[in-house]
């Protein structure tokens, strides 16, 4: 993760940028991912205190994103988002894990 990105409003364009969408849900399912793959880390209370979304939302996430193994720990498996072919579809499919429109098997590579 880029050192630049150090508020949320930094996340947020930085998906507005890269991955545009009209539904707020989804907007905010890509902030966490991210956010939580940089200095937040993957807690739904400190992404609910950097964002300002609502816990609630955040812990279904997390719960999707831990079931899948997408979230272990402390870490993010990052399935290769920042690979210049493939990577946004891949960080797509993980935002769409997390709200619950795909189920990712663990241990089974994409």
């Amino acid at each position: 993760m880029s050192d630049e990105l150090k508020t949320v409003k930094d996340y947020e364009s930085l998906v507005n940028e890269n991955w545009p969408d009209e539904r707020p849900e989804v907007h905010r399912a890509m902030v966490c991912l991210l956010a939580a793959a940089g200095d937040v880390g993957p807690s739904v209370i400190r992404l609910a205190v950097f964002t300002g979304y609502d816990q609630r939302e955040i812990a279904q996430l997390s719960r999707n994103w831990r079931k899948s193994k997408i979230w272990q720990r402390e870490k993010i498996k990052h399935s290769g988002w920042f690979d210049e072919e493939g990577g946004g579809i891949a960080f797509l499919m993980d935002t769409m894990v997390g709200m619950g429109s795909l189920e990712r098997v663990p241990g089974q590579d994409k």
